[in-house]
């Protein structure tokens, strides 16, 4: 069927992603890296830059980009996917400020821990339910219905759970608070266990490695799923 059919893109949703596991040093500028940026940053902006200029063209529509709160809060294995949405989220907040006076309105959507499979992936990482614990747990179909709420009511930034504003309003408090817990729990690893999760390069998503696929599915049977 001819695409003139269906007429242009109103609303863009940038909300696919993925990522790596794996500490800085070892991760580097692997491939695995790469694939990270490449989902979570390149890509949502060549989506942006494919679509936005039509939007103008016709006067109105909407890019809503999900980052995430490891913009301001990060944990030792989790360095190269923090990355990608710290610079998926100021390229947001720029796109933002270009179309301050334009008809296209920009939102970025900031989750917290959302009760998705994701959550099984992320706490292959040992320790850091002492971070995720103290946060409150979102579920998606809410979260789903906010995005919504936001766009009608033209709002700018969602962050979500609602707690999790704290976060990013004092992230110094958080990331102090987090290099203590980081700390705390490099303390009491065993050391031949440290050293195992020092070669460890992990792709994570939906399309990850084999490791991170078991999470996932753990957490799904988990919920009943």
């Amino acid at each position: 069927m001819p695409k003139t059919h269906w007429g242009g893109v109103d609303v863009l949703v940038n909300n696919a992603g993925g990522g790596v596991g794996g500490w800085i040093a070892t991760v580097g500028d692997g491939d695995e890296a790469r694939e990270a940026f490449e989902t979570n940053y390149w890509s949502p902006l060549a989506l942006v830059q494919a679509l936005a200029p039509a939007m103008s063209r016709r006067g109105g529509g909407a890019v809503v980009n999900v980052t995430s709160m490891a913009q301001v809060s990060s944990w030792p294995g989790f360095g190269a996917y923090a990355a990608t949405k710290a610079a998926f989220a100021v390229a947001t907040e720029t796109l933002a400020m270009e179309h301050s006076d334009s008809a296209i309105h920009v939102m970025e959507v900031i989750p917290g821990p959302v009760d998705t499979a994701v959550q099984g992936e992320t706490r292959l990482a040992p320790g850091i339910e002492r971070m995720l614990d103290r946060s409150p747990m979102g579920d998606a179909p809410t979260l789903a219905r906010l995005i919504v709420d936001g766009l009608e009511s033209g709002k700018a930034r969602l962050i979500y759970p609602r707690r999790a504003r704290i976060a990013y309003l004092l992230p110094a408090l958080v990331r102090w608070h987090g290099r203590r817990l980081a700390a705390r729990t490099a303390a009491e690893t065993d050391p031949a266990a440290r050293e195992a999760l020092e070669s460890l390069v992990v792709r994570t998503g939906s399309m990850g490695d084999e490791i991170a696929q078991q999470a996932r599915e753990a957490w799904e049977r988990s919920r009943g799923r």
